[in-house]
């Protein structure tokens, strides 16, 4: 699903580009507009298990992609002040 905020601002033109990137991608994808972040929910009443989902063949979601967390201990006293 994608969801195209700020669709009020988009010229017809470029709303069709928007479409049809987003149809190259995933051919059954739902696409709706929204104003304000305000769209109709009422896709969600709808079996949408049919579609199909994207197939890449490489992923960047690896290890060594991830973020790292870091944890710093101290007994320090530390001046914020300079």
């Amino acid at each position: 699903m994608a969801i195209v905020n700020k669709s009020d601002l988009i010229e017809d033109g470029t709303r069709a580009k928007i479409h049809s990137v987003l149809n190259d991608l995933k051919s059954d994808i739902v696409i709706k507009e929204a104003e304000y972040g305000a769209f109709d929910w009422d896709f969600m009443k709808e079996d949408l298990m049919h579609l199909s989902s994207i197939k890449f063949d490489e992923t960047s979601n690896k290890e060594e992609n991830k973020p790292k967390t870091l944890h710093l201990t101290t007994q320090e006293i530390i001046d914020k002040t300079s």
